[in-house]
This record gives C-alpha cells, structure tokens and sequence, in this order.
C-alpha cells in the first residue's frame, strides 16, 4: 500500500506539473506565481527527478531587492500529506506579470533618445551656411558632428560598467541631464563669434549620447516579456534615429540661404535652440520623477531565472571573451563599415 501511494504520489506532481509548465510554454507569458529555483531544478535541468527525495528551495524577491526568502520544503515518504501540503503551497515564489507602465518607460527614454539625436547633423546639413555665419571653415563645422564619434569610442566601456553597476535610471538621468545642459549651453551661441560655444555644447551632447544609446536592449529586457523584446527594443533605437531624421529635416526648413544677414541667421538659429532646451528640460523632470528602475514583477522566466542565480561578473574578462567571439567581431567589423 505505501509502495501504490508513492506512485501515485509521483504520478500527481511529475506528470502534470511538466504538462502544465508545456502549456505554459505554448500559450505564451501569462500573469501568475511560479516557484524559481524549483523551475531550475525540476522543469529545466532534471524533469525525471523523484519529487520526494528532493529539497525544493524558494526565493521571493521584491521590488527593492532587500527582501529574500529562503525556505526548505523536505518530502518524505513517511509524511506524505505533509510534503503534499508543503508543495501545493510553495509560498515563497516569484511572480511574472507585464505593466502597461512598461510603455511609459519606454517612451521616456526614446524622447529622451530622439532629442539626443537631434543635434548631430542640425549645424552639418547646413554647413555652407553656419561656416559663413561663424566665419569658420566647412572643415571646422564638420566637426560638431564627428565629435559625436570621438567621445563615444573611449566612454563606452566605462558607461556600460557604470550602467551595470548603478543601474537602468542612474545611467538614463545622467543622459538626460547632459542633453539638458547642452541645450542651455547652444542658447548662448547665437553669435558670429561664438563657434567655441557650438563645439562645447556639441561634445555635451556627444556625451549624453554614451548614456543613452547603449539602453534600449537593457530596457526591453527588464520590463517586456521575451515576445515583446524584440519590438521594443527597436522601438527604442527608433526614437535615436528619428531625432537624427528631425535633424535633416528641420534646419534646412528653418534656416536663410543668405549669410549675408546676420540678425536673421541668429533669430533662427534662436527659434531652434530656444524650444529644444525647454523640450529636454521637461523631458529631466519627467524621468526623474517618473521613470522606473524596474517593474514590481518580473516581465518574463528568463529575468526570474537571471537574477536567481546571478552573481558577480568580472567586466574584463567579459569584455575579452566578448572580443574573441567571431560573430561578435564580424558584427562589429559590418557594421562598423571597416571595409569601405
């Protein structure tokens, strides 16, 4: 009788807690509980492994990261009832639901992305005209774009290890704060002999842009599901490119083809400048106040699996291995354009 009562004791747990976790997997992400580590070591890695010999071994994480549970389930044959009771309740589990919160982050940043965009090409689309009005050469307004590469080439690595060690808001407030200063700092280049003011509220930008480009795959990964990652994370790069389309576009409609008149070069140069300090200081306040590090919830199985067993990582040799990764550098090498 013992013998018939573990079977089908085994029979209740294994079969249908594997059935339910392939339904699972076939309906998509849905809103609920489930037990971590037991994911772990039960469904992925040992789905044949006998239940009552097992210790099943629970986490529950928050929002702050500050509370943990960790408790220890024991089934043994001789308290069946008990371990049956210990394991339907499984009370210290982490949940996996979506926000609709999730978009208001995203569109955060991709303001905060676009209006970083903006600024790389404003003064090259015009370049004729802005070398005229500054007495520099074209040479010289080229600059105000190529900058842009030479600040991101060494800040890179450091801003990503600062990203990974403060955090998704730290890295986008920074970025933010930046464009804002940079704004400011073009509303007192509005004249002839202030190009130095360009090129200084130009390199501001061009390190904002460090912050902020390199966000987008972390913001889908922590707050949409593994079906929505890839949309949102082209989402966020979008609203980079639409800044730089905005860019090309707007000076060109705004700006005189004749140099010769300064007052009016600088009144448009001015209806430029004036209203994108105002749009990026709102676009601060806006994401200090309300921008999230994190959703309540994990947004799918794998961020619950992640941070489970998460440890520290050793930035240097993540970078090298990274580095002697061949379809890493392919990647790098074409879209780089290294060989033109």
């Amino acid at each position: 009788m013992l013998h018939i009562s573990i079977t089908s004791l085994r029979r209740f747990y294994a079969v249908p807690e594997r059935r339910g976790m392939e339904t699972y997997q076939k309906s998509g992400l849905k809103t609920g509980c489930f037990d971590v580590n037991y994911y772990n070591q039960n469904i992925t890695t040992q789905p044949s492994q006998d239940i009552l010999n097992s210790n099943v071994t629970g986490t529950k994480y928050t929002m702050n990261g500050n509370e943990t549970c960790n408790s220890t389930v024991s089934c043994n044959e001789k308290t069946v009832e008990s371990g049956e009771k210990s394991l339907r309740k499984q009370s210290c589990a982490a949940e996996v639901r979506l926000f609709k919160r999730r978009f208001l982050m995203l569109f955060l940043f991709a303001m905060c992305s676009m209006m970083n965009g903006f600024p790389q090409f404003q003064y090259t689309v015009v370049a004729d005209i802005v070398s005229c009005y500054y007495r520099t050469s074209l040479n010289d307004i080229n600059w105000t774009c190529v900058v842009y590469m030479v600040v991101f080439l060494p800040l890179v690595f450091p801003v990503m290890y600062l990203m990974d060690k403060k955090g998704l808001k730290v890295t986008l407030i920074i970025g933010a704060v930046l464009n804002c200063l940079g704004s400011w700092v073009q509303c007192f280049s509005f004249a002839p002999d202030r190009y130095i003011v360009i090129m200084a509220c130009q390199t501001i930008y061009a390190f904002g842009q460090v912050f902020v480009i390199s966000l987008p795959p972390f913001i889908a990964g922590v707050w949409f599901g593994a079906a929505e990652v890839g949309l949102a994370c082209a989402m966020g790069v979008f609203g980079n490119q639409l800044g730089i389309a905005l860019g090309f576009i707007i000076p060109p409609s705004m700006m005189t083809n004749d140099c010769t008149d300064k007052v009016d070069i600088s009144y448009e140069l001015s209806v430029i400048g004036y209203p994108m300090a105002a749009i990026n200081t709102v676009i601060l306040i806006v994401i200090v106040f309300f921008f999230q590090e994190m959703p309540n919830a994990f947004p799918s199985i794998a961020q619950a699996t992640k941070n489970s067993s998460q440890t520290e990582t050793d930035y240097g040799k993540s970078l090298k291995k990274l580095f002697c990764y061949t379809p890493f550098v392919l990647l790098l090498l074409g879209y780089g354009k290294l060989f033109k």
